[in-house]
């Protein structure tokens, strides 16, 4: 006898969607009896309870992630560029936030993940020229002097020498941990401020791969020549 009841979300999703293969699956933030779930290009909202499904936005999805009481992604518009849009669960309606240019060159193999700040304010991502967006949820203006809806754009190596591995977010919700490989494939830890405005700080950190950040001990680990470091960032 087990005190618990155990429920197998792909066969169950398998028996309305023949076929389809599970990418990536989230708990809905507002409602326990759902998940949201990827498969190829698509979301879904499935309902453990009724085993029901239901689309979300359209088609060619790239990066998503939730935050209550919406999911973020992105994906090509009618007119070929790329475009940011949100999907309220609760009104179920898709709402375009910013699009891009066409030349911005977005790829879903390449396209780092939509992170979100650890204020949940911002979200920041990267495209596949290695160019840094951070996309303001609500208005800041004690610091930055952003509005709700602004995007600003950090092209930092745009002869292409480096290359975007990772990006995270610093405990301040105004610095960036971003892990960077140049053309030899060697690997280093830097850390970005946010402020759009010039001279823009930047350090180097470390040079290593594979970086995870601890928020609550505020300590960046990495791997250099197979061995775990940390770099403690409480002086900073």
């Amino acid at each position: 006898w087990l005190p618990f009841k155990v429920f197998n979300i792909t066969a169950s999703f398998n028996n309305l969607k023949k076929n389809a293969k599970i990418e990536k699956i989230v708990f809905h933030p507002a409602d326990s009896e759902k998940t949201i779930i990827k498969t190829g290009n698509k979301l879904y909202i499935f309902d453990l309870a009724r085993l029901e499904i239901e689309n979300v936005g359209e088609n060619d999805l790239t990066v998503w992630a939730v935050q209550n009481p919406n999911i973020y992604y992105l994906r090509q518009t009618e007119s070929t560029s790329t475009a940011i849009f949100s999907f309220n669960l609760v009104l179920k309606n898709e709402t375009l936030i910013y699009e891009f240019s066409e030349t911005v060159g977005f790829d879903p193999d390449e396209i780092g993940n939509i992170v979100f700040s650890p204020d949940k304010r911002k979200i920041t991502f990267t495209d596949a020229s290695g160019k840094i967006f951070v996309y303001f949820l609500e208005d800041e203006f004690e610091e930055l002097s952003k509005k709700k809806g602004e995007i600003i754009e950090f092209d930092f190596y745009s002869d292409n020498s480096s290359k975007i591995k990772n990006i995270l977010w610093y405990k301040d919700s105004s610095h960036l941990l971003t892990e960077y490989a140049d053309k030899n494939g060697q690997s280093r830890i830097e850390f970005t401020e946010i402020d759009s405005r010039l001279p823009i700080n930047k350090y180097e950190l470390s040079q290593g791969e594979k970086m995870n950040y601890n928020l609550q001990l505020n300590r960046l680990y990495f791997l250099q020549e197979n061995n775990l470091y940390f770099l403690d960032l409480n002086s900073f």
